[in-house]
């Protein structure tokens, strides 16, 4: 049941907050932020009885499990997505990358969605990949977040019907089912798509990434934009060192990378190649 009263968030308490949030997740929130904190962890508050941020607070530290934590994350983090999005960065995909890796070896080509949120960029780049390698390479699409509720519905694989506004008509009958339940319809992913997709959790400032192989391409987009120049820094030498020889990353067009030391080359907005 919804508190009648609930106490608005001290200064104190949202820089206690802020600090669990940047140790982690590396994410920066500034003080500007504090009513958007606020408002949503609410949501938690109402969940479990809190009518004091303080009392809310105190319950996350103790809690061993760290599942508190998870939840606290999942309230804080932004997963604004959609299929397609930034679509230069697809196209520069679909027109370089792809056909060099046509040509390449036979080695399954290894993608890698760090930021997928609901999945529509994985299973995007899934889509892409087997358009333009027309099963002459296999392919592998890794998609991690530090979301378990947007991960929850990346492995769900349904979308709502208006992803038709963005995945060409084709593609759309080609990747997906149109189903129904009740009086709702939505698309599901088809199986032949889930196949080439793999999802997992994953902290981007947590420790050394666990991958045995690294990728021939990795999307991190809008993801260092809530990040200090410490932990961005961080995160492209880690971002390099999975990547291969020849491999190329792809950050958000609000990003850049003149902050932080790295070995790569431009070759297009936003897109490094790792020589």
């Amino acid at each position: 049941m919804e508190m009648a009263v609930m106490k608005e968030m001290r200064r104190t308490e949202f820089e206690g907050f802020a600090r669990i949030v940047y140790e982690h997740s590396g994410i920066k929130l500034e003080h500007h932020k504090r009513d958007l904190l606020q408002s949503r962890l609410r949501k938690r508050l109402r969940a479990l009885a809190f009518d004091s941020f303080k009392g809310y607070f105190q319950y996350l530290v103790s809690d061993e499990t760290g599942l508190e934590l998870g939840q606290m994350l999942d309230c804080v983090t932004t997963n604004k997505t959609e299929f397609f999005r930034e679509s230069r960065h697809f196209e520069h995909f679909m027109g370089t990358v792809l056909p060099g890796l046509k040509r390449a070896h036979k080695d399954p080509v290894r993608i890698w969605s760090a930021a997928c949120s609901t999945g529509e960029e994985a299973y995007g780049l899934a889509m892409c990949a087997v358009e333009v390698l027309e099963k002459v390479r296999p392919v592998k699409v890794l998609g991690t977040d530090l979301s378990h509720r947007v991960l929850a519905k990346a492995l769900e694989g349904r979308y709502e019907r208006e992803i038709a506004e963005n995945i060409p008509s084709g593609w759309l009958s080609k990747y997906f089912h149109l189903e129904k339940n009740g009086k709702e319809s939505f698309f599901q992913v088809s199986p032949e798509l889930r196949e080439l997709t793999q999802f997992s959790r994953l902290n981007l400032n947590g420790t050394e990434y666990p991958f045995s192989s690294r990728f021939d391409v990795i999307f991190c987009r809008n993801v260092m934009i809530y990040f200090d120049q410490p932990v961005q820094q961080i995160l492209v030498e880690r971002l390099t060192r999975v990547l291969k020889h020849g491999g190329y990353l792809y950050t958000g067009f609000s990003e850049s990378l003149l902050r932080v030391r790295h070995g790569l080359k431009s070759v297009a907005p936003s897109v490094y190649l790792k020589p």
